[in-house]
């Protein structure tokens, strides 16, 4: 009867490091994915930030080195702007782009609706 309860107790502080072991590995595994997602995310978000930052600058100012994110004045946000709704006719590319996307939208929903049907129809 001795003999067991001291087996049963190596084996209980065997898998209670075995548990701790796994748990640690779990935690730095997820460490290690986190910091590469937040990585990745990162690289993705730099070409949009850099676009917004240089629609804020006047055209001299988009490649200087050192970068500077904020333009230096904010008369460069006021002319860049202003130049989109008085001499390019944003009104009607906004118009055509949300007409284009309506339409194509519509149409996937109706072909999708079709499959749809077939697939719950038809037995394949």
């Amino acid at each position: 009867m001795g003999q067991l309860s001291i087996n049963a107790q190596k084996n209980s502080i065997g898998a209670g490091l075995t548990i701790r072991k796994r748990r640690l590995q779990f935690i730095i595994g997820r460490f290690f994915l986190y910091a590469a997602l937040i990585l990745v995310a990162l690289l993705m978000i730099f070409p949009f930030a850099w676009m917004v930052s240089a629609s804020f600058k006047y055209d001299r100012d988009i490649f200087t080195y050192p970068i500077h994110w904020l333009p230096k004045s904010f008369e460069s946000i006021k002319y860049n702007y202003s130049t989109i709704f008085t001499r390019i006719s944003f009104g009607r590319f906004y118009f055509n782009t949300a007409k284009l996307t309506i339409t194509i939208t519509l149409l996937q929903l109706f072909t999708c609706s079709l499959a749809a049907y077939s697939f719950s129809r038809i037995e394949y």
